[in-house]
């Protein structure tokens, strides 16, 4: 599509949290960033059982000094989470707002439970807001394909967030009947689409074997893996354009997103400090290299991550997007267990 280059919207959110409103470059993120992490590095060395008796063990010291010190502490997996997930709790209970139990195939059988504060929440939910204005204005009309319609789930706080532009949005839930939900967005004229990438790919095909016409212009999927091939089928099938995002709930659901220019996904740098490892060694990838997405919250209260192997896998883009922004992007998002030879 021909588009005019435009900055994504949300550098001018991400530039108001690291360099407070000023010129942000690449040397004012970083700096923020390792300061964050110091932050929170004396929090759960203050607060959480789990990472004083890790760093402990591992020889951590007291103190980050710098970006190798970072680059030595020991990543943090999945299985970490659900056995002793508790542990890593950093604040009291009352303080804790949210919690998400996720059901695993684990060899413990555990579930994997997340906390989040209110304040961790309104962070996602301010993302959400300025994320969303790069798909939609206030004459846009939202439908939300995702599940979380309870106050703090996934799809309330997008709906809140479009609320914020404002706009108005429908949270019509996982899509069990695909006819039933493409003459919704007839009836309602949605132009703007959130949802998983298979079930609006099921929504596209519907609406080219059947020729109807739908007035949505674009659609944002998350959630899952997004081929090349659903992207090109859903554009086809609904005649609109395609966001990618990437985000899990560890990561407060939001993570990652396209802007126009649709060369990688720029990542929430004011809250989150990615790094893309070796699977095997855990040794940090410079950029443009495929390896594994980990993970460090910077602003989380009350449950921090640092260094988490999300299990994914994917590269960052070297070098500035075209529409303008400095913040960094990620690309070629799978699952680790998608390909047996990661270095592809």
């Amino acid at each position: 599509m021909n588009k005019k280059s435009r900055t994504c919207r949300w550098e001018s959110w991400a530039r108001q949290h690291i360099s407070d409103g000023a010129l942000m470059q690449r040397e004012s993120i970083r700096s923020y960033q390792f300061q964050k992490i110091q932050e929170t590095y004396f929090r759960v060395l203050r607060n959480s059982s789990f990472y004083k008796k890790m760093y402990k063990d591992s020889g951590c010291p007291s103190a980050l000094n710098n970006w190798q010190n970072f680059g030595e502490l020991p990543l943090i997996t999945e299985e970490d989470i659900r056995k002793r997930g508790m542990e890593m709790v950093c604040v009291s209970q009352s303080q804790i707002s949210r919690v998400v139990s996720l059901d695993t195939s684990g060899t413990t059988g555990l579930p994997k439970r997340l906390f989040f504060t209110e304040e961790d929440q309104e962070l996602t939910l301010d993302f959400f807001h300025y994320g969303m204005k790069e798909l939609a204005d206030p004459k846009d009309r939202v439908m939300i394909l995702l599940p979380g319609g309870q106050r703090g789930g996934l799809a309330n706080l997008l709906e809140r967030g479009v609320a914020r532009i404002p706009a108005k949005s429908l949270v019509y839930g996982l899509v069990e009947e695909t006819e039933d939900c493409v003459n919704e967005i007839c009836r309602n004229q949605i132009t703007v689409v959130v949802g998983i990438p298979v079930q609006v790919q099921a929504l596209a095909a519907c609406c080219r074997d059947r020729k109807i016409k739908v007035p949505v212009k674009r659609v944002l999927l998350s959630t899952d893996v997004l081929s090349d091939s659903v992207r090109h089928q859903i554009e086809e099938g609904l005649s609109c354009e395609v966001f990618n995002h990437y985000g899990m709930t560890e990561l407060g659901y939001g993570g990652a997103l396209e802007c126009r220019e649709h060369q990688g996904m720029h990542i929430r740098e004011n809250d989150l400090y990615v790094e893309i490892v070796e699977p095997i060694s855990g040794k940090s990838l410079p950029e443009g290299s495929l390896g594994e997405i980990a993970v460090t919250t910077l602003t989380r209260k009350g449950m921090p991550l640092i260094r988490y192997r999300t299990g994914d896998m994917g590269r960052m883009l070297p070098g500035r997007c075209p529409c303008g922004s400095i913040l960094k992007r990620l690309d070629g998002i799978r699952r680790i267990s998608d390909s047996l030879d990661w270095n592809k």
